[in-house]
Order: C-alpha cells, then sequence, then structure tokens
C-alpha cells in the first residue's frame, strides 16, 4: 500500500511502468479487434478508448507530480546545504580572529615580559653599580688610612 501513496519510489516507479505496460496491452487488444463490428465490442472499443486516454493522462499527471516533488527535494538539499557551507564559513571566520587574537595577547604578553626583564636588569645593574662603588669607597677609605 505504501508503494501506491508514493512513500517508495521503487515501487511507484514499477507501478507506472506495470499501468504503461497495461495501457500498450489494451491499445494492441482495441488495435487487434478493430475490424469486429458486433455492438458489444464496438461499445467496448469505445469504453476502453476513453479509459486508456484518462489513465495516460494520470500518467502524465503522476510522472510530472514525481518530478516536480523530486525537484523540490533537491532544491531544498541545495539550499540546506549552502546554509551549511556559510555557517561552515562563519565558524572558520570566528577562528581565525581568534587565532589573531590569541597571537596578538601572546605578542603583547611576550613584549610585555621582555619589558619587565629588561627593567629587572637595569635594577639589578644599578644595585650592583651600587655595591661595587660603596666597596670601592672602603677601599679607598681603608688604603687611606692604612699608613696612619
Amino acid at each position: 500500500m505504501s508503494d501506491a501513496n508514493g512513500s517508495n519510489p521503487k515501487g511507484k516507479d514499477k507501478l507506472i511502468a506495470d499501468v504503461k505496460q497495461l495501457a500498450a496491452d489494451v491499445e494492441e487488444l482495441i488495435n487487434a479487434t478493430a475490424e469486429q463490428t458486433n455492438k458489444k465490442v464496438s461499445s467496448l472499443h469505445t469504453r476502453l478508448r476513453g479509459s486508456l486516454k484518462a489513465t495516460r493522462d494520470q500518467l502524465i499527471e503522476v510522472e510530472t507530480i514525481a518530478v516536480d516533488k523530486t525537484t523540490e527535494a533537491f532544491r531544498e538539499a541545495v539550499k540546506k546545504a549552502s546554509e551549511a557551507t556559510e555557517v561552515a564559513a562563519a565558524a572558520v571566520e570566528d577562528a581565525m580572529q581568534s587565532a589573531e587574537d590569541a597571537a596578538r595577547k601572546t605578542a603583547e604578553a611576550g613584549r610585555d615580559a621582555a619589558l619587565n626583564a629588561a627593567e629587572a636588569t637595569r635594577e639589578a645593574s644599578r644595585t650592583a653599580a651600587a655595591a661595587a662603588k660603596e666597596a670601592a669607597t672602603k677601599t679607598l677609605d681603608v688604603l687611606k688610612h692604612w699608613g696612619q
């Protein structure tokens, strides 16, 4: 039953093929019996031709609907793929910005560390110079008072 309502595309295709074959067989039967002039056969030919035309028209409509649904499903899939691509591109852009920000912060932290190290070196040099000056001054004092 699911084949007839379109939930199984292969089943629907098989049904369409079967109906087309039935239409071809009916047309062949009509042509084979066209020579018979019996009123019942003539009436049956008329009904069969009408039914055959209606069946073919319905088949065309079903196939058109199937093509339209397939086209719409394809468009929807393309739209979703496009949206997913846009989301991915935005995520890549965000990741790139985050990486750039992290690199900038790392560079700033490195610069700050270098400045702090330089300041500590200057302070240590000042302290060492002051200690050397004090030692030199005391040595001079000792030398001045050595001989006295």
